[in-house]
């Protein structure tokens, strides 16, 4: 659709505003900026749990404890719940949908105006307003509510909510500890964003939705999670939950410790050679990577690991903070992000592009 104002300044938005006023425009890149980039990481979230559960499956013979018949007929798919059906709402279905490839059948949205959904309806997604059979039903739940909504939601769902189901919160100014009170669980993964003066936010300031911003190299590097010279910034916390919640879903699963790091290194390419350590080795995640060395001593090749809080994740040092602080680490699972959300390894810019091998990533 072609936008018949782009060119008469007299129409434009800023057009209007006072001097004063026009020194909060700053104020939308930001908005724009921690839009797209929850929506990418929450993305590359999904992603990676689905590409392991559906991995774990297909192997189930050799990886799993439990044969697979004990698991549901669509056990394969990670089924994601989202509660709210607004702007942020319907901007992650169509991020899932394009850039998880995940199935229409997968996502379920409850929302107060489920009638007002036509659109993901036309795409198959379930629209509905039962926030309790949404929880009962999802492996990965979002919180796309008003803040003001949050109470209300928390009690609706409190009861529903599976152990194992992760509670991902988009919902602004409610600190993880509320969260876990509000809901009595402690499967909660909630991203901290910190706004820097250091970008002008332009690259932020797209009039396209959340798949073709996506698919712009130059937005999507903006929301690399180890960069901070984009205008905003992502805790480093987030990357520890999202492996602890990887970690947690093997265990959930009945995979054996051993097997569960192999799948993990895997996963991030980490298997023998790295895409930017020259040694011969490269570096692999141990079991000392994800608990401490005494717990591991005792932590037999054939036993599960233990169910870890996400919420004790994100409030305190765990072994893989100092592991993550690696910074050609860090560069490899830059690449990683980029792979997994599609970004082309020629179509990379600057700082992510440089000696770096081609990493291909595919969820099959």
């Amino acid at each position: 659709m072609t936008d018949i104002a782009a060119n008469l300044r007299t129409l434009n938005f800023e057009s209007g505003l006072s001097a004063d006023e026009k020194q909060l425009l700053f104020l939308r890149a930001r908005a724009s900026a921690k839009t797209i980039c929850g929506c990418a990481h929450a993305t590359f979230f999904c992603k990676l749990l689905h590409t392991v559960r559906k991995r774990l499956l297909k192997g189930s013979a050799s990886v799993l404890s439990k044969p697979s018949s004990m698991f549901s007929s669509d056990a394969e798919c990670l089924k994601v719940g989202i509660i709210g059906g607004g702007h942020i709402g319907k901007q992650l279905v169509h991020a899932l949908l394009e850039v998880a490839c995940l199935k229409p059948a997968a996502i379920n949205v409850s929302s107060r105006r489920p009638e007002t959904l036509e659109d993901l309806e036309k795409l198959e997604v379930k629209c509905f307003y039962n926030n309790g059979r949404l929880a009962a039903w999802a492996d990965v739940l979002f919180l796309c509510c008003l803040p003001s909504h949050l109470s209300h939601v928390c009690a609706e769902i409190q009861h529903k909510l599976n152990r194992t189901c992760v509670v991902y919160s988009f919902v602004s100014a409610v600190p993880v500890l509320r969260l876990q009170q509000l809901l009595s669980h402690n499967m909660i993964l909630r991203p901290e964003y910190t706004f820097t003066s250091e970008s002008s936010g332009e690259v932020w300031l797209t009039k396209c939705g959340i798949v073709a911003s996506l698919r712009d190299p130059v937005v999507t590097e903006a929301t690399c999670p180890f960069r901070e010279n984009s205008g905003i910034s992502l805790s480093k916390k987030w990357l520890e939950a999202v492996l602890y919640s990887l970690l947690n879903m093997c265990t959930a699963m009945h995979v054996a410790s051993k097997q569960t790091i192999s799948i993990i290194n895997e996963l991030l390419l980490l298997q023998r050679t790295s895409a930017v350590y020259d040694t011969e080795q490269g570096f692999q995640f141990k079991t000392q990577s994800f608990v401490s060395t005494s717990f591991a001593s005792g932590l037999s090749d054939t036993e599960s690991f233990p169910w870890l809080s996400l919420v004790e994740v994100q409030k305190k040092e765990t072994p893989l903070s100092k592991t993550l602080s690696d910074e050609y680490l860090q560069r490899h699972l830059s690449t990683v992000y980029f792979a997994a959300l599609g970004v082309p390894e020629a179509e990379r810019k600057g700082e992510y592009r440089e000696n770096q091998k081609a990493i291909r990533w595919s969820p099959e």
